[in-house]
């Protein structure tokens, strides 16, 4: 799990990070391993993802605030 909460610019690079977490019933549970929250900070806040693999089942991010994508 990684959860980062005011920071700005945060850059992830190479690498993948796995959601081994499998829903046992569909209402019972969540289980990010990716939660970056930018509406808690008065500034800009920018996630940065370059060639990584995000893997999972559910639930591997979860971002709030301004986001944008870029495949």
């Amino acid at each position: 799990m990684l959860l980062v909460e005011g920071s700005d610019l945060l850059t992830l690079r190479n690498f993948t990070l796995e959601n081994p977490h499998q829903r046992s019933t569909l209402y019972d549970n969540q289980a990010e391993t990716v939660y970056f929250n930018t509406s808690t900070t008065a500034a800009a806040a920018r996630f940065v993802g370059r060639e990584m693999n995000f893997l999972g089942q559910q639930d591997t991010i979860q971002l709030k605030g301004s986001v944008a994508y870029r495949c």
